[in-house]
């Protein structure tokens, strides 16, 4: 967007409304795109509210979850593998002998979050869960390296031009998945996808 700064300033300060409380957004995708699981949005609180959810106008699928801290645990990973055991068993085919196709799931994230459970019932479901070094996601993580900047960047461009057309308006949790939907359609896109699991290296 257009911004008007006097000449020479380094920087051009905006008027905005205080920050979110921390908010975590889990995308997972296969390798070409072709399969795009809905986003598991994750707020700071003790229940998921109904006001946060923004029906019609958030992604088809979105799911949500309330955690201590706003981040991903133990529970709520569990809670999604679970959704993701279903999800892939729709999708995925079979081989030469007729059985299912084994899938990896690579992730990041901190390792407490991983329990031995969900390693036995990726087993039982043919799932081999394979959790990324830590502290590498900006170069072994595919969608760190192809989407996310690109999604960060985006959604930063939305945001700000929500607040220019409804000045002093708060934009709250309410807001979030509504705006969303476009930098993520844009962001992760078959060729992003592509990208980033071949600069990683991965596929």
């Amino acid at each position: 967007p257009r911004t008007l700064a006097r000449r020479g300033a380094r920087s051009a300060v905006a008027l905005a409304d205080a920050p979110m409380p921390h908010i975590t957004v889990v995308a997972c995708v296969n390798a070409d795109a072709s399969n795009v699981m809905p986003p598991l949005v994750i707020n700071l609180g003790q229940n998921v509210l109904e006001k946060w959810t923004n029906p019609g106008h958030e992604l088809s699928g979105t799911l949500y979850a309330a955690t201590e801290k706003g981040w991903i645990d133990r529970p709520t990973f569990d809670a999604w593998f679970n959704l993701f055991i279903q999800h892939v068993d729709v999708h995925r085919g079979v081989d030469t002998q007729g059985k299912q196709r084994p899938v990896l799931l690579l992730f990041d994230g901190h390792e407490s979050h991983i329990s031995l459970d969900a390693v036995l019932l990726g087993e039982r479901h043919g799932i081999i869960l394979l959790q990324l070094p830590a502290h590498t996601s900006h170069r072994t993580q595919p969608l760190d390296v192809g989407c996310f900047s690109a999604w960060h960047r985006r959604f930063g461009e939305v945001l700000h031009r929500h607040m220019l057309l409804h000045p002093r308006v708060p934009v709250g949790r309410d807001k979030l998945t509504a705006l969303m939907v476009q930098p993520w359609l844009e962001c992760l896109s078959p060729g992003n996808v592509a990208a980033g699991f071949r600069k990683a290296g991965i596929y």
